[in-house]
């Protein structure tokens, strides 16, 4: 059992999916302005709630599942490598997808990694960790996507 090939045809369309999706820029009942309107909308309450949190939520917690969260944490990381991998092994125009996917996940860890690092050595592997294979790695992901994204679009015309 393999994987499907998800290789581009010729005269394919390339739009993935859920651009054709109804109400997803396409035409249906919910137009993009909506969506649009909505993610505006959520954006502010998130703000609200995230003042709230920063105000009220203690500064020391701890936690009895610690190991669970980072691990679980880095088995979806790895299960982005793998989508990822297999996506630009496979030519999918899932690439983007997965690479844009990856780059937010390695910017989390970096992020989480520095912030719940104690102060010294651990802090400053933190910091090395994120700027020397976190942070690249990202980047390398985001210049995937971005290439993928003009081949698409090469692909189309």
């Amino acid at each position: 059992m393999g994987f499907p090939d998800t290789r581009p045809q010729p005269g394919q369309d390339l739009t993935p999916a859920m651009a054709r999706a109804p109400g997803v820029g396409g035409p249906g009942p919910v137009p993009r302005r909506t969506w649009g309107t909505v993610f505006l909308v959520m954006a502010v309450v998130l703000a609200a709630w995230t003042t709230w949190l920063t105000v009220r939520l203690p500064s020391h917690h701890l936690v009895r599942t610690w190991d669970v969260a980072w691990g679980g944490f880095d088995v979806l990381l790895t299960v982005m490598f793998v989508t990822t991998g297999v996506a630009l092994v496979r030519r999918s125009p899932w690439v983007r997808a997965c690479a844009l996917v990856t780059a937010t996940l390695l910017a989390v860890d970096a992020w989480f990694d520095i912030t719940t690092a104690l102060p010294g050595s651990q802090f400053t592997q933190a910091v090395l960790q994120a700027a020397l294979i976190e942070a690249p790695l990202a980047g390398v992901c985001l210049y995937l996507a971005w290439r993928s994204d003009r081949a698409l679009r090469r692909g189309r015309s």
